[in-house]
């Protein structure tokens, strides 16, 4: 049965940009393997943690919405465990009835910049 999963990542804020689109890459590699289908990425960016993490003040942001099997779940959180420039990660069902839209993810985004200041 395939099912909407929403997922948020939070990468090491030392990583560079470069490193950041190759880990979403292996991400979207992974989803690719269990033919899931990668709906939406928002990199939300580098902000500064509430409490250090593993020595880390800062974090990058990176939020995927994506419908697959629920047998992706399971190799999609070895993986992300597994992955040392991954400080935090969840994964969430989301209901059918919500669809994942423009409006209602740029209306989330707006909240978040609003409480949390970008930090470059």
């Amino acid at each position: 049965m395939i099912r909407l999963y929403e997922t948020i990542v939070l990468f090491k804020g030392d990583l560079s940009d470069e490193e950041i689109d190759s880990q979403i890459k292996r991400i979207e590699d992974l989803c690719a393997r269990f033919q899931a289908e990668v709906m939406r990425i928002r990199k939300w960016g580098k902000k500064r943690l509430a409490y250090d993490i593993a020595k880390n003040r800062y974090g990058f942001y990176v939020l995927f919405h994506f419908r697959g099997e629920p047998a992706l779940l399971t190799e999609l959180d070895r993986n992300l465990k597994l992955n040392e420039s991954i400080l935090r990660f969840m994964t969430v069902q989301l209901d059918e009835r919500h669809k994942v839209s423009d409006h209602i993810v740029d209306m989330e985004e707006e909240r978040h910049e609003e409480r949390y200041e970008e930090v470059s």
